[in-house]
């Protein structure tokens, strides 16, 4: 498998054909090796990529305009700026691709066509579409980690760019995220597919929020995406692509409906601990293993999850949690105590209360939220002030709407010493 880029083997093969029978068809002009279409000329080659700075592509070669820029022409480059003739109108597949230290291209307004991968990993940070462009090919700006915006003239017909993301123009289709981008992304409502390497390489993002109307997950769309750790997928999704998640970050994978259509490795080279949760009433799924992957089943409805520390799941009426020893009239170390929802309904009428011999000695914070949607979660904060030396012991209590969980109780306990 290509670490850079999943292409089907005999793609390659024909891209590779395609280049080698025009270059021994090519003539040369300074470091440009070019092909005569008759009318107009074709970049194949710059046979001087080992020298960086800026770089003019000439607008006429013998004497006719330059009209494109072949796939693989400047691969591999040390440039740091390129100029475009105007005359330009197609820019081909991988045409830049792997031009480490190219930081700043202008698009220019003749341009129609720009090829798949065109970019990949340049060190661009910022691009502009004109309005002249109709067709784009698989994420041309892909890897290109200093990206933080993709812009698109307003007058263009095809596509749009909502926030710096590049859409469709109807805005229900997410053609490239800028890898450049840290953090967290709320997918807006009106998206019902995610592009083929629409994020691929994001290595910044950290979470993604679907909205319910998503249906389809393109090819490699979350690929290499190593700072993504837990997914949610929305009911309506029903396809997912080849290496849509593929070494990803994820720990985890929730499905809210039934089981997609699923193609090759969907989430291979993630976590190994990589674990799939289902709706238990939902169709297509299987434990403890689906597709290959481990799976869980979850109750329909919603399901409160609580956590202390992060990741360590406690057990309602089993989990203890000890303060340690502390000095009577001190107050020990604090502990946060996470409540999540994993279910696939509103959690509701969260409060947190204690009881037992000592509850006095424990002391609790209040909590900021008292509902949380699917995936959200709240904290609360224990510590242990002893009044007297002695184990001292109490239970905290948190209600909740979850239908076998209410309350969901936790021991908690700690040692009073003489100072």
């Amino acid at each position: 498998m290509h670490s850079k880029r999943l292409t089907p083997t005999f793609f390659v093969l024909s891209l590779a054909l395609c280049s080698t029978s025009n270059r021994l068809n090519a003539d040369t002009s300074g470091y440009f090796t070019y092909t005569d279409e008759g009318n107009s000329i074709t970049i194949n080659h710059y046979d001087h990529k080992g020298f960086g700075g800026h770089v003019n592509i000439p607008s006429n070669i013998a004497g006719k305009p330059v009209t494109v820029i072949g796939e693989n022409a400047f691969e591999g480059c040390h440039l740091s700026r390129v100029t475009i003739p105007v005359g330009v109108t197609t820019i081909g597949d991988y045409a830049f691709d792997s031009c480490s230290t190219l930081t700043e291209v202008a698009i220019p307004s003749n341009v129609t066509n720009i090829g798949g991968f065109a970019f990949y990993g340049c060190n661009l940070i910022s691009v502009s579409i004109p309005a002249s462009v109709t067709s784009i090919g698989n994420s041309p700006f892909t890897d290109c980690t200093q990206l933080a915006n993709i812009n698109v003239d307003v007058g263009n017909l095809n596509y749009s760019s909502l926030n710096g993301v590049l859409f469709n123009k109807l805005e229900t289709v997410i053609l490239e995220y800028p890898a450049g981008r840290n953090g967290n992304y709320l997918i807006p409502a009106s998206v019902t597919d995610v592009g083929a390497y629409a994020f691929d390489h994001c290595g910044g993002l950290n979470s993604v929020t679907f909205p319910s109307t998503v249906t389809s997950i393109g090819d490699v769309a979350f690929g290499y995406c190593a700072g993504l750790t837990s997914v949610t997928l929305p009911s309506a999704v029903n396809n997912l692509g080849n290496y849509a998640f593929f070494e990803a970050g994820l720990t985890r994978a929730k499905f809210l409906g039934n089981a997609p259509m699923m193609g090759t490795s969907v989430f291979d080279n993630t976590s190994v601990n990589f674990t799939v949760f289902y709706v238990s009433s939902k169709s297509g799924f299987s434990f403890p293993i689906w597709q290959t992957y481990q799976s869980l089943g979850v109750p329909e409805g919603p399901e409160i999850d609580v956590q202390q520390p992060v990741r360590t799941q406690l057990k309602s009426g089993i989990s203890k949690k000890s303060f340690g020893t502390v000095a009577f009239g001190k107050t020990g170390v604090t502990k946060t105590f996470t409540i999540g929802n994993s279910g696939n309904a509103d959690l509701t009428g969260l409060t947190v209360f204690k009881d037992g011999p000592d509850a006095a000695d424990f002391d609790i914070s209040v909590l900021s939220k008292t509902s949380l949607v699917i995936d959200e979660v709240t904290t609360f904060k224990v510590s242990f002030k002893p009044t007297i030396a002695g184990t001292r012991n109490a239970t905290i209590h948190i209600t909740s709407n979850d239908a076998n969980e209410n309350p969901f109780e936790i021991k908690v306990t700690g040692m009073g010493v003489v100072p």
